[in-house]
């Protein structure tokens, strides 16, 4: 386990910025999708006053983080490599 992922470790909810840092994208990147659902590591809360709070999950952070490195071209996945 990297010194990164100890980080998003280290959290039980991780921070939106810690979150887009870490996957090397902007924060609203981060926001949005979570917002839509096509960021599936974290959900989005609007309170009555409409504010947004953000909990992301670090274990599926991390999950989603090596998944999207996987599928980057030419990484090694069973269909790819015959497993």
């Amino acid at each position: 386990m990297s010194a990164e992922e100890d980080k998003i470790l280290s959290y039980k909810n991780v921070p939106v910025r810690v979150a887009a840092e870490y996957l090397g994208v902007s924060l609203e990147f981060v926001r949005s999708g979570i917002e839509r659902g096509s960021l599936p590591f974290g959900v989005c809360v609007t309170g009555s006053s409409g504010r947004r709070s953000f909990f992301i999950s670090p274990n599926k952070l991390i999950e989603f983080a090596k998944g999207k490195k996987n599928d980057r071209p030419g990484a090694a996945t069973p269909e790819r490599s015959g497993g």
